[in-house]
């Protein structure tokens, strides 16, 4: 978990290479699953087109690590929010 913490999408494209899907669909079972109180995020023309918290993720957010990966050929971004493992939340 600290990779994704951190920011990191190394462990979600490895996800996705594993069970060959894409890094969006990866990340979206990632949160599906996962224990961290993050969200995904995929945005197109300035706007969020689609996203998906964590069960624990919760509705006050004062602090997030974000990562973005763009996505050129969709001219698109995703991003990877989640709450610092040290947060009190």
């Amino acid at each position: 978990m600290t990779r994704i913490a951190a920011g990191d999408f190394r462990l979600l494209r490895s996800l996705a290479d594993t069970h060959a899907v894409s890094l969006s669909a990866a990340a979206l079972r990632f949160v599906q699953v996962s224990p961290a109180r993050c969200a995904v995020a995929y945005c197109s023309e300035r706007k969020v087109k689609w996203s998906a918290p964590s069960a624990r993720l919760g509705h006050h957010i004062p602090e997030v690590i974000e990562h973005c990966v763009p996505m050129p050929s969709l001219e698109a971004t995703l991003s990877l929010v989640v709450l610092p493992l040290d947060s009190k939340l």
